[in-house]
């Protein structure tokens, strides 16, 4: 980046211009290090002290030059006018979302685990508390079109006022919005425009649960900064130049001049099948509840018929009602004991599945690993690391089951048990996560649950190896390969079934790669949740399903 290049140009407009170095040491590429410079200018307000700002971030590269020229020339038509409430920020970032990230930790003072891995120098000064940004990128010197990109990290994402607000501004100018590259069909109450608001709000769904920010917006949404980017390309149809690009651009920084508070009201959760329309969280989540409430039914129902069939097969409390003394208290005594270990059965078998996701997402790539077998791509290896120990994990019930039946052991689970508490731990991860990436945990419910809650030990070994087969269709990485084969097959991706089949994997190996490196360096924490949480999860449900399991505790007692 001509970093002494910028910063003369902002000098001559008259803007306080600082830079900023940076450098991360690849925390899974050994010996590779990014670095880079960001370039950021600041507009003081004439009018207040500096205590709010408004940030217009322009991604450094060879694509986005037209981006870095409006910059220069909105910040020239800026320094015009006296009627500015808010210090604006220009920064001409390098590196994409690195570069942010390094500029907003040494804007905050941020320092935390991910400075391992990302140095930077600090910033020789600073404006107002930031209260939204705009990071913009435009593809050529004229553009027919703005797509708007909304999902943050892990799932944020922005007030939808501010959407709307850019949203209207490109209509004003008449430059066609777009959303994950689509424009608003014609007639939305069709059944081709149901069909393609559906595609689009299934689109911003696939993106969301991922958990990475689609834009460099992203990384200011971890600082409860309202951002939305906004990317102009040249597409067919009547095309706009820079005078319409930067009456927009004006129109959306003057609108963020005039706000008198922090956004904080309107929607903050939200589906997007349109750049006019939305899903409330009032639309969706009783859905979502619909597809969560089979497992805590299930689980409550087992915990009453066991509670049942305890009282009914109690030895003590046949002796009681024989009795007629009215001795009660020891009955009581002996089902609290007896429903104590039952539910003690299940903890050695829990605890073992939890290590073992801790152990998969703090050993998934280890140096030496990566060291040893250098001729492998990083990306693949670390897929392949990860598959490995997935493969291992077939073995876990032989690894943790003991020998006998529920009740002559206490670390020996009922059947009945084991799915109970599993079914009340699935519900409770997809309930909260619910609240914070609800895309994610409506793909994960949707597939898991109706398999999940119908799984019971059956004598047939038909049966079991048919659990079995299904039950891996929704591990994890089964899961993502056929969540991203779908999404393929739902857009119309041109190609036969054997080369969607062998892209699907390549992106699922891009996906799993991108997943931990965005979760060393962002603090991205979806790699985190389905190692820690939702793999354990499983491994209790393939339990369930192993065929000694349900002939150790099934078998009747001759």
């Amino acid at each position: 980046m001509p970093a002494s290049w910028l910063s003369n140009k902002f000098m001559e407009l008259g803007l306080e211009v600082y830079s900023q170095n940076f450098s991360m040491n690849h925390p899974l590429k050994k010996h590779t290090v990014v670095s880079g410079t960001n370039v950021y200018a600041i507009m003081r307000a004439p009018r207040m002290a500096s205590t709010e700002a408004v940030v217009l971030n322009l991604p450094f590269r060879k694509s986005n030059l037209p981006g870095v020229a409006l910059s220069l020339a909105v910040a020239k038509y800026f320094r015009r006018h006296a009627y500015w409430a808010k210090d604006v920020i220009f920064l001409v970032s390098e590196q994409d979302q690195l570069g942010v990230l390094a500029w907003l930790d040494a804007y905050h003072h941020h320092d935390d685990s991910n400075s391992d891995f990302l140095k930077s120098s600090n910033l020789e000064s600073r404006a107002g508390s930031i209260l939204a940004a705009i990071s913009l990128e435009i593809l050529a010197d004229r553009v027919t079109t703005f797509d708007m990109q909304v999902e943050g990290l892990d799932g944020q994402l922005p007030n939808l006022d501010l959407f709307n607000l850019a949203v209207r501004l490109c209509h004003t100018e008449n430059i066609s919005p777009t959303f994950h590259g689509k424009a608003n069909h014609r007639s939305p109450r069709s059944q081709k425009g149901y069909i393609h608001a559906l595609t689009t709000m299934l689109s911003m769904v696939i993106t969301q649960a991922s958990g990475q920010p689609s834009g460099n917006h992203g990384l200011f949404q971890r600082f409860n900064i309202e951002a939305v980017s906004m990317v102009g390309s040249r597409q067919k149809g009547t095309s706009y130049g820079f005078k319409q690009m930067g009456r927009v651009v004006e129109g959306i920084v003057r609108s963020l001049n005039n706000l008198l508070e922090r956004f904080h009201q309107s929607f903050f959760f939200y589906l997007l099948p349109s750049t006019d329309r939305y899903v409330s969280i009032g639309m969706y989540m009783p859905p979502f509840g619909l597809i969560v409430i089979p497992a805590v039914i299930k689980a409550l129902a087992l915990w009453i018929q066991m509670s049942t069939e305890q009282t009914a097969n109690d030895p003590m409390d046949q002796r009681r009602k024989l009795s007629t003394d009215g001795s009660t208290s020891e009955s009581g005594d002996s089902a609290n004991k007896n429903g104590g270990a039952t539910l003690l059965s299940v903890l050695p078998m829990l605890t073992m599945a939890h290590l073992m996701g801790v152990g998969l997402y703090i050993f998934t790539a280890p140096t030496w690993l990566l060291d040893m077998y250098k001729q492998l791509p990083t990306d693949h290896l670390l897929f392949y690391s990860i598959m490995s120990v997935g493969a291992a994990a077939l073995f876990f019930p032989k690894l943790v089951m003991r020998h006998g039946k529920p009740g002559e052991n206490i670390f020996i689970p009922s059947p009945d048990m084991l799915r109970c508490v599993a079914l009340l731990e699935l519900s409770l991860v997809l309930g909260t996560t619910s609240v914070m990436n609800f895309s994610l945990a409506a793909i994960i419910g949707i597939f898991t649950v109706p398999v999940l809650v119908c799984l019971v030990p059956r004598r047939s070994r038909v049966g079991t190896l048919l659990q079995m087969m299904v039950t891996v269709m929704v591990a994890p990485p089964v899961l993502l390969y056929i969540v991203i084969l779908s999404s393929k097959l739902l857009v119309g991706v041109d190609g036969d079934v054997h080369t969607l089949a062998i892209q699907s994997y390549e992106e699922m190996v891009s996906a799993v790669f991108s997943s931990v490196t965005s979760g060393c360096i962002y603090g991205d924490w979806t790699y985190g949740l389905v190692t820690v949480v939702l793999f354990p999860i499983w491994l209790l449900f393939w339990c369930l399903v192993w065929g000694p399991v349900e002939e150790k505790v099934n078998c009747p007692e001759q």
